[in-house]
């Protein structure tokens, strides 16, 4: 069975690094870079199938483990009652390094808003906008894991052998007799 590589590990760990500093500030902009990451990693993974074929199976596991999960999360009729655990641990990361701001006493105003209670408005307003992008980051996350744990499953099938089990011997073919 093939080593697991260095660069392969030192990639993965910069990439869930690189996703935990998007979720603690879950801007717009982390959205779209982990949205053009994800779905580029998932159509490289459709041409490398394609152009490598069953010789890497590493392809084929990041393929079907990273689609699947993407069709599981966003699958049609899903509502908020069909959350999956990248919802839970997205939020749970999220409110770990952003609190949700605690109203203060008398909130919300009957009033017109003095300029702190503006300035608390816009924030609570953000957080919730960020809260969201967070989960969606979350998803995608989980996503490339699923795909990464796939990817590593498909090297095992594809070498038809676990670990600690030998290779079958190769069959010959006799030659027909002159």
């Amino acid at each position: 069975m093939g080593r697991i590589s260095i660069a392969g590990l030192l990639g993965l760990v910069g990439l869930f690094a690189v996703g935990l500093a998007a979720l603690t500030s879950a801007t717009a902009a982390w959205l779209g870079f982990f949205f053009l990451l994800t779905f580029g990693l998932l159509f490289a993974g459709v041409v490398g199938w394609i152009l490598r074929g069953r010789r890497s199976g590493g392809w084929v596991g990041f393929v079907v483990f990273g689609w699947g999960f993407f069709l599981l999360e966003y699958r049609p009729g899903v509502n908020s009652f069909d959350r999956l655990a990248s919802d839970a641990v997205a939020d749970w990361a999220f409110e770990m390094v952003n609190p949700t701001p605690v109203d203060p006493p008398g909130w919300p105003p009957t009033t017109t808003l003095t300029p702190p209670e503006q300035a608390y408005y816009n924030a609570a307003s953000s957080h919730h906008e960020r809260a969201v992008n967070a989960e969606i980051i979350g998803h995608w996350l989980f996503l490339l894991l699923a795909g990464q744990i796939g990817s590593i499953l498909g090297v095992v099938v594809a070498r038809g052998r676990g670990p600690g089990v030998e290779a079958p011997p190769p069959t010959t073919i006799p030659s027909p007799p002159r």
